[in-house]
């Protein structure tokens, strides 16, 4: 057994963290046998600090050892790990913890919804665009402006694996989505946060459209609102004026679903 005598509180925790993250990995490969090795590998650490008296001001300590000592499932691993991320200031992304559950024997129904994103910053952003649109059955996102796309690594680990399942494509500028969806016949709908705007429940819809979606913090160009065929926003009831452009897009693809499937 490593001497852990000499060791500061950080390495002892970064220590922890690695015992238990290698819990995760195991259960979540489903190796039972390499779990519970690396369970008792995680109980006998624990333990010798606790001997050490080392770690006193990591008060939850005493549970985890107690919880090393039964049977552990995704959860309670979890509720053990995260009082080690936080006293070790771990800089977790969401995409670092997402719920990774696919089905993909049912069928896909698509609707003839185009999704166009303009010059999103965040990486993030894009792949829950792709993860939302996959949901609600989008025939195609197309990413403009300074839009990252499934070549960024980060937007491929957001996605869930959705960018192999979602027909996508660039356009250098949102205007050339725009002519594309004009020499289509598409509808086009600009979501956009001024209450100046119908609400999106109020406009007519027709088949097929596209919905057009800005940067997460200047939205969409005027100039190009007053262009398409509709302006659209989702009514909001707090203080704030604006959702995050995937939740607003979300709640925009569950009432256009609805909606198509109610025509």
């Amino acid at each position: 057994m490593d001497d852990l005598s000499n060791l500061p509180e950080h390495a002892l925790l970064e220590r922890l963290f690695a015992a238990l993250h290698a819990i995760e990995s195991a259960h979540a490969a489903g190796q039972d046998d390499a779990q519970r090795a690396r369970q008792s590998a995680a109980l006998a650490l624990v333990q010798q600090v606790c001997d050490l008296g080392a770690l006193r001001s990591f008060s939850p300590l005493p549970t985890i050892a107690t919880m090393l000592r039964g049977e552990l499932d995704a959860r309670a691993i979890t509720s053990m790990l995260v009082p080690v991320e936080r006293a070790l200031d771990k800089k977790l992304r969401d995409e670092d913890f997402l719920i990774a559950a696919d089905d993909w024997s049912r069928d896909v129904r698509t609707m003839p919804l185009r999704l166009v994103a303009d010059s999103l910053r965040s990486s993030f952003n894009v792949g829950g665009l792709f993860r939302t649109g996959e949901c609600f059955g989008i025939e195609e996102l197309v990413l403009c402006g300074y839009s990252a796309d499934p070549s960024d690594a980060r937007v491929c680990k957001a996605t869930l694996g959705t960018h192999e399942h979602v027909a996508w494509r660039r356009e250098r500028r949102i205007e050339d989505a725009l002519a594309s969806c004009r020499a289509e016949a598409r509808l086009t709908i600009a979501l956009e946060s001024d209450t100046a705007f119908p609400a999106l429940e109020e406009i007519d819809i027709s088949w097929p459209c596209a919905l057009f979606v800005g940067n997460e913090r200047h939205g969409l160009p005027m100039s190009f609102c007053d262009r398409v065929d509709a302006r659209a926003r989702i009514p909001l009831f707090g203080r704030k004026n604006s959702l995050n452009v995937v939740s607003a897009t979300a709640i925009a693809l569950e009432q256009l679903r609805r909606r198509y499937e109610a025509r």
